[in-house]
């Protein structure tokens, strides 16, 4: 075999890798390019029920614990639609229609509800009451999380930089598998509205 022929045959494998690494890589930069644009992408005639918050903010770092103790922070945020509501040692009744509603909403997601995850934070100090505990029972898809006084006070500072009390009674948020804070709920009869939003933002993005 002479130069010319290995030159051939190497220059073929070179772009035989080229083009599986660019197969690879293409869908993944279109699946990221959608989800920061996902509004646009939505067909034209759609109305998102919650408020888009434009441009989504990127949280940064902070530290809650879990129910087990472990650690969950930014990192843990990512890969999956996350869906907040910050409540406290008592989850009122306006706090436990709206768990109520988005345990409901994800449900109604079927095959893709893995996709979805939803967080209870506790913003008070020391242990929820039982009442409380015992509702949690109720939805518990729901992740509860807290942290210490700092790290809650630096945390709710991040959400209320999109112009909205997290603390407001009925209030939630969307998170996206990126961590950006991208879509916000008031107090409302949402369970078929954050179901429909859901559901479109599943749809139009293969992440998370």
């Amino acid at each position: 075999m002479n130069n010319d022929e290995l030159v051939k045959i190497r220059n073929k494998n070179r772009r035989s890798m080229i083009l599986l690494a660019t197969l690879f890589i293409l869908p993944m930069l279109a699946a990221w390019f959608v989800l920061r644009n996902i509004n646009t992408f939505m067909p034209s005639g759609t109305q998102n029920y919650g408020d888009l918050i434009h441009p989504a903010r990127p949280l940064a770092t902070f530290s809650l614990q879990q129910k087990d103790g472990t650690a969950f922070g930014v990192k843990e945020m990512r890969g999956k639609w996350n869906v907040i509501y910050f409540g406290g040692n008592d989850c009122t009744k306006v706090c436990q229609e709206a768990l109520s509603k988005v345990h409901q909403a994800r449900l109604g997601q079927g095959a893709e509800m893995h996709r979805v995850r939803d967080l209870y934070i506790d913003i008070d100090s020391g242990p929820i009451s039982n009442k409380t505990a015992e509702f949690l029972k109720s939805v518990p898809d729901f992740s509860v999380l807290n942290g210490s006084a700092a790290e809650i006070t630096r945390l709710l500072a991040q959400f209320k930089a999109t112009g909205v009390s997290p603390t407001e009674a009925g209030r939630l948020f969307i998170i996206d598998p990126h961590a950006n804070i991208m879509m916000t709920y008031k107090k409302t009869s949402y369970v078929r509205d954050l179901l429909k939003d859901l559901e479109r933002l599943l749809k139009y993005s293969q992440i998370g």
